[in-house]
């Protein structure tokens, strides 16, 4: 998170440390699904996960994070404002499903049916997937130009209706019934979430950080 305090600029706060947690932890959570997809699924190699793969989701989440902390920086120093965080940047785990089932995992049938080995079935799907992400990319890029136009014809709750839906029934719901699964501790560590979070209290640690430990 980047803030302004009169005329000079903080890098690092307090609330930056939960931050770090929960973007670690969640982009954790996802690579280690993309590796079982890649493997189980795909039948990707260990030398395509771990020569091609993983280098490239690294360099994706440094470079993408390393973009956002400038902008809010940017952003900060012209607004003269300390209220500006930098947009968390990491792997998508609905689209990182929708490449691996709807345009990889076809493609490799496609490729087997015609002939192609395994390995070169699975190179097949791994282009195909890196074709989809540009494509996926430049869709994007496009769009970004009518962003100030819907954001002054719709209102913002239409807006953020279908982002606060996914993040409710498909992100957040599966770990709420998981609380519950093993309440003693699922129950504790959410109490430590809702406290230090909703309740304003100091403790000498994150609320983050406590929770994960």
């Amino acid at each position: 998170m980047t803030t302004m305090h009169g005329s000079s600029s903080r890098w690092l706060l307090r609330g930056d440390i939960d931050g770090f947690l929960g973007l670690g932890l969640d982009s954790f959570i996802t690579i280690l699904l993309a590796i079982d997809l890649c493997r189980g699924v795909l039948g990707f190699s260990n030398e395509l996960i771990t020569g091609t793969v993983l280098p490239a989701i690294g360099a994706s989440v440094l470079v993408g994070n390393g973009a956002y902390a400038l902008q809010a920086w940017w952003l900060g120093r012209q607004e003269g404002s300390c209220h500006r965080t930098a947009l968390p940047y990491g792997v998508n785990t609905i689209s990182l499903l929708a490449y691996v089932f709807l345009v990889m995992l076809p493609v490799k049938a496609v490729a087997m049916g015609e002939g192609a080995d395994a390995a070169e079935a699975a190179r097949m799907a791994w282009q195909a997937g890196l074709m989809a992400c540009l494509g996926s990319g430049l869709l994007e890029v496009a769009g970004a130009f009518l962003v100030a136009p819907l954001q002054r014809w719709l209102p913002r709750s239409a807006l953020l209706a279908s982002l606060a839906g996914i993040a409710m029934g498909f992100l957040g719901l599966g770990f709420l019934l998981q609380v519950y699964e093993k309440p003693v501790l699922g129950l504790a560590v959410l109490a430590v979430v809702l406290i230090t979070y909703f309740g304003r209290l100091r403790l000498p640690l994150p609320g983050g950080l406590l929770a994960v430990l």
